[in-house]
């Protein structure tokens, strides 16, 4: 039962010796459940996705008038925004996954 949860527990069922793929000790070691990883990639592809489109969208606009703006020598490169953008709204999905899969509302610190 490589790769698979024990229904009657909440933990993995592996067999001694058993060899594992990367992407299974991956979740084993992080503690996500297969069932979670389809409602964590969405959790996290939807606000990264969003931003996305609303940046393609708005980016024509934003050139003309940003460029030109008096902006402080500590400014960022422009470069930067796509990264650190993408690494906050998957923070925000990683966040509402934890949420939702906290249904029962028991308060973990």
């Amino acid at each position: 039962c490589v790769g698979l949860r024990n229904p009657h527990c909440k933990h993995w069922c592996i067999k001694k010796g058993a060899k594992l793929t990367f992407k299974d000790s991956v979740l084993i070691t992080m503690g996500i459940a297969k069932e979670d990883v389809l409602a964590l990639a969405l959790a996290c592809g939807g606000p990264v996705a969003a931003a996305g489109i609303c940046g393609a969208l708005s980016s024509r606009a934003i050139k003309g008038w940003y460029q030109k703006l008096r902006k402080p020598r500590w400014t960022p490169p422009n470069w930067l925004f796509a990264p650190v953008w993408t690494v906050l709204y998957t923070g925000q999905g990683v966040a509402s996954w934890l949420v939702w899969k906290n249904k029962d509302g028991e308060r973990r610190l």
